[in-house]
């Protein structure tokens, strides 16, 4: 698999994991909104309109506009129904009332007050119930967000490991198949199966090691052709001949000089004439006149 690939899935994936917890979250945030709004909107509101009625109940010796008071609040608690049993309070509520403007009697508010405080309680125990709803709501999202958010965090080690020493392992070993070859060792070879832009590279790497390697091989083989060649040409000369190089290092030496100096080939190849000469008194001869 290309490199490519592979980062492309890691990040992709990546990617995907942290829209998915984005949109979780939202969602989640969204419900929360929708919860928090039915606690602090309709039954908060059902409460409000219950406790202007009840004022209004408090102050109808005193306050003309009372009644008023309280028929506004009941008309809105009409309109704000939200809970079940609640409209059977309310309009039992409405009833109530109609009895109370036509006799305001103790009773008739006390009965007014029993009415309110169910409508009260069935929005108390409805906030309750939300908030337990919304409690739950709250859970749910920071566990799931907690899971995808473990999961991201993951995903992203797995590529921060994973992914650097892919590349750096082939680049490592090409370094140092790249200071072999400098090294003139030509037989080494790479081989990266993981991936396929390094496979390439290791194949590319391959084709000149073995150029190189065949190269050698018959440049070698050229010159040992050629060193042959040349020692039949010395060895075919009557006369003895020795080759020397500036540092006075025998280079090579035919059959007559062997002979004639009573030396084998093996002593004096790569031998220092200088130190031959001590033991050889015609060798010794011949570099004296060398010298002169």
């Amino acid at each position: 698999m290309k490199i490519k690939t592979k980062l492309t899935s890691g990040i992709g994936l990546l990617f995907m994991i942290i829209v998915l917890l984005g949109v979780l979250a939202i969602s989640y945030i969204d419900k929360l909104a929708d919860d928090t709004k039915n606690i602090l909107s309709d039954n908060y509101n059902s409460l409000d309109y219950a406790k202007g009625m009840l004022y209004a109940l408090d102050n109808l010796e005193t306050d003309r506009e009372a009644l008023n008071i309280f028929m506004e609040n009941l008309e809105k608690q009409r309109l704000n129904i939200t809970e079940i049993n609640e409209s059977e309070a309310t309009d039992r509520l409405a009833r109530h009332f109609k009895l109370l403007d036509e006799n305001p009697s103790e009773q008739n508010i006390r009965q007014l007050r029993l009415d309110l405080n169910q409508i009260m309680s069935l929005n108390m125990a409805s906030i309750q119930r939300n908030s337990v709803i919304a409690e739950d709501t709250a859970r749910q999202a920071t566990l799931w967000i907690s899971i995808i958010g473990i999961c991201s965090v993951g995903i992203a080690l797995a590529l921060l490991l994973l992914f650097p020493s892919q590349i750096t392992r082939p680049i490592s070993e090409l370094t140092h198949g790249i200071v072999e070859i400098a090294h003139r060792n030509y037989s080494k070879r790479l081989h990266f199966d993981s991936t396929r832009e390094f496979n390439e590279v290791a194949t590319s790497f391959n084709d000149m090691a073995e150029r190189l390697e065949e190269y050698q091989q018959s440049s070698l083989a050229t010159l040992l052709s050629s060193k042959k060649y040349l020692e039949a040409i010395v060895n075919s000369i009557h006369e003895p001949i020795i080759g020397l190089n500036h540092d006075r290092q025998i280079l090579f030496v035919n059959n007559e000089a062997l002979t004639v100096l009573n030396l084998k080939r093996e002593q004096m190849i790569h031998q220092s004439a200088d130190e031959l000469s001590l033991k050889n008194d015609l060798l010794r001869r011949l570099i004296r006149e060398l010298v002169h």
